[in-house]
């Protein structure tokens, strides 16, 4: 005799206990309260989602929020403080994550770990302002040598130092 939806409790005991008719022991068909599901989705470091059911008689407790973990800062050296951190390789660890290999020059600091997307984004930001700083200095000391060098060379062919010879 079917009681309605729901499910049931059912009892591994011996064979001789359980009764074709039910009527022998009344705890193998007792049906049990619908558990209360709960349902909350969560976002895995990959960006995926996923819903997780919770099936409980007792209320759901939610958790306090934790504040999210602090993005690391892989620009500067953990040891040092210096800011001129670099990759020396990099691989695909999975999706949207990477493993780098980063040194320091001042202390000789090495680290190998897995980092996001948005990180290393950051790090790669960095890296490329820092170049175009190294790459402005090198023109403008570049020109300063230049005009050095003039300056000197038209100063030798002022005061008569340099000679056709010279050529």
């Amino acid at each position: 005799m079917h009681r309605g939806a729901g499910s049931y409790r059912t009892h591994t005991g011996s064979a001789r206990n359980a009764s074709p008719r039910g009527g022998g022991c009344p705890w193998l068909m007792t049906p049990t309260p619908h558990p209360r599901p709960s349902r909350r989705t969560v976002e895995l470091p990959s960006g995926k989602t996923v819903e997780v059911f919770y099936f409980s008689r007792d209320p759901v407790r939610r958790r306090a929020p934790t504040a999210p973990a602090p993005t690391p800062n892989l620009e500067s050296c953990p040891h040092c403080a210096s800011d001129l951190v670099y990759p020396i390789a990099w691989n695909d660890a999975y999706e949207r994550r990477y493993e780098l290999a980063l040194r320091c020059p001042n202390c000789e600091w090495t680290d190998v770990d897995t980092h996001d997307w948005d990180t290393v984004q950051r790090l790669d930001e960095r890296l490329q302002q820092g170049e175009r700083a190294l790459i402005a200095d090198l023109h403008a000391l570049t020109r300063a040598n230049v005009e050095e060098d003039f300056d000197r060379f038209i100063t030798a062919l002022r005061d008569g130092h340099v000679w056709p010879m010279d050529f």
